[in-house]
């Protein structure tokens, strides 16, 4: 009846009943996890969500069908529906890559090659982090973004409409839909494309094989199918002494360096992600 609360739930009582199906899905942190699929499902702060604190039935309803897809091994992000990507929130689900902290150093990097009021696009965009992150921090900055997948970017243009950032994105293969006038021109290229060899898929936790796009993932048989375009077509596309700036596997760092020097980039390096692996390559092209 009306005002009757005991059809209220506790979420005490959630968590002893829905942090045993995430352990048994073989969910490393389920406390964890339920306690962000608890803001998700109700808007409340984690501040709010004391053991103590009461949800409605629909409000709990919820809770245990987002566990539910959890449970059936579909990623955290999707299921809560947003990922932390330095300091924005930006809105995640099927069909583009979720971002992933080691990615900052490749942030900081592009910010540190690109000079005030410079251009830099971000190829390979996805939900458009890179692109929207640099746009956030760098607003003298004119920032560009492209990826061939129409389902990636309609999670960038919604990211660009909820941040309310200045950020051009465009659909098409690399560099494909720039506008022309932006041959020679362009300062910082980043990204971070596929580059998975498509033989280690079996490497990968299972939520992001079956879950995260293909396309987002895997680039041949070394993994370097992408970055091989990408260095080579980005030659045209930087003005003399541009940066290329991008992420790639651990294991690629010595061969991508050689394949840059073969084109004629200069400034070669080789950075560390947050975790001391040799993630970020950096370049400069070539003096025209």
């Amino acid at each position: 009846m009306p005002g009757d609360r005991s059809v209220l739930t506790k979420i005490s009582d959630l968590q002893e009943k829905l942090i045993p199906q995430l352990m048994s899905a073989g969910v490393v942190f389920p406390e964890d996890e339920l306690a962000l699929i608890l803001e998700a499902a109700t808007g409340l702060t984690s501040a709010s969500l004391q053991p103590s604190a009461e949800l409605t039935p629909q409000a709990a309803s919820e809770v245990a069908a987002l566990v539910r897809r959890r449970a059936q091994g579909e990623p955290l992000h999707y299921v809560t529906g947003a990922v932390d990507f330095r300091s924005l929130r930006l809105v995640i689900g099927p069909g583009a890559f979720i971002p992933r902290p080691g990615t900052f150093a490749v942030v900081d990097r592009a910010e540190a090659a690109l000079p005030r009021g410079g251009i830099l696009v971000d190829v390979c965009t996805g939900c458009g982090a890179i692109a929207l992150a640099i746009a956030s921090e760098r607003p003298d900055a004119i920032v560009y973004g492209s990826d061939v997948s129409g389902e990636a970017l309609a999670w960038a243009e919604e990211n660009k409409r909820r941040t309310d950032l200045e950020v051009t994105f465009l659909l098409g293969d690399l560099f494909c839909p720039l506008p022309a006038d932006l041959l020679g021109r362009i300062d910082v290229i980043v990204s971070n494309p596929p580059h998975v060899p498509s033989g280690e898929a079996r490497l990968l936790p299972r939520d992001v094989v079956d879950h995260e796009p293909a396309e987002a993932l895997f680039a041949g048989s070394d993994g370097l199918l992408v970055i091989r375009r990408l260095a080579s077509e980005a030659l045209g596309w930087l003005k003399p002494e541009g940066w290329l700036v991008c992420e790639l596997g651990d294991s690629q760092s010595d061969e991508v360096t050689r394949q840059l020097r073969l084109l004629g980039y200069t400034d070669v390096a080789i950075h560390l992600d947050e975790s001391s692996r040799r993630r970020v390559v950096e370049a400069r092209s070539r003096t025209q």
